[in-house]
């Protein structure tokens, strides 16, 4: 049996090989090989492009959708707004301090939520926002978002609270009506509201907050931030509320920033003064025209941002 069995293996090995050598022999046999060295060809070739893409290349499509608040009129998807038109631009009050639109008639703002200055982004990301309640009135010296366009480079001129809407950007004279919002665009949001123990500020019951006026709830993905002229003429000079940055009174130097918790970024901590040197090394001391041994961020990572 055993010697069988092993001719047998023989016999089929030497057949394999006579045929293998007449194949080798025949006029097509090239022909044969090189479409299987193309295929092996193909196959790696498929290899490295595989492993060159990034592996989000592969993943699958998002389950949600992006949908973005610009506040600019071309993107202005609502009916009817608080000021009777159909745009951003119309929210925007004149003067900044003062005017009807978020301090009603009397300038000491209005005595119903009804009547309050608001705004909603209808039919794009339905956030929303309506100005706080504050000693029985509703007006913007108790918070809210006020839509905008004024932007200056000046600090010192249009850092008073009658220029309260102003944004800062670095090299505008005088006060103007646009590019400044992220990325040069026009419009944008300014918050404002505080809560403290100066005996000026509110309660947290009061400060300002972005809701879904569809009443679904979602996921804000990110904002781009920037400083009002106000908040920088506080920062270089400080006022009667605030200390400036870099204050030698302080024991401890203090910076603003705005504060990620395990629920994101809420209105209140966009702006929040923190005494503290925990963070003090990325930032870097400025003695030009801006400040007098102040500090002030060079850069911030965006990623502190996204909420």
């Amino acid at each position: 049996m055993t010697r069988a069995f092993d001719f047998r293996h023989k016999r089929n090995f030497y057949n394999r090989l006579a045929r293998l050598r007449k194949f080798v022999r025949s006029p097509w046999a090239g022909g044969v090989v090189l479409i299987l060295f193309t295929v092996l060809a193909l196959v790696l070739a498929i290899v490295m492009v595989c492993s060159l893409l990034p592996v989000s290349a592969f993943a699958a499509e998002p389950d949600y959708e992006l949908r973005v608040l610009t506040f600019e009129d071309a993107d202005y998807k609502g009916g009817t707004n608080f000021a009777g038109k159909s745009d951003w631009s119309s929210l925007i009050d004149s003067p900044q301090y003062g005017g009807k639109k978020l301090y009603g008639e009397s300038g000491g703002g209005v005595d119903s939520v009804d009547a309050a200055y608001k705004w909603t982004d209808k039919n794009n990301t339905w956030l929303s926002n309506t100005l706080s309640e504050g000693y029985g009135s509703w007006c913007y010296w108790s918070g809210g978002h006020a839509v905008s366009n004024y932007v200056s480079g000046e600090i010192s001129k249009y850092g008073g609270f009658e220029s309260q809407l102003t944004v800062y950007k670095k090299d505008v004279s005088g006060l103007e009506r646009t590019g400044g919002g992220h990325n040069g665009s026009n419009n944008f949001a300014v918050h404002y509201g505080y809560a403290d123990n100066s005996g000026y500020g509110l309660t947290e019951a009061s400060l300002p907050t972005l809701t879904f006026a569809d009443g679904t709830a979602r996921v804000i993905d990110h904002m781009y931030v920037n400083n009002t002229d106000y908040a920088l003429n506080c920062y270089i000079d400080g006022n009667g509320l605030t200390a400036k940055i870099g204050d030698d009174d302080l024991e401890t130097p203090n910076y603003v920033s705005p504060i990620e918790d395990e629920d994101g970024i809420s209105a209140s901590d966009l702006g929040e003064t923190v005494q503290t040197d925990e963070l003090f090394d990325s930032f870097t001391e400025d003695e030009g025209e801006d400040g007098d041994g102040d500090f002030f961020a060079d850069d911030v990572d965006s990623d502190s941002f996204d909420v």
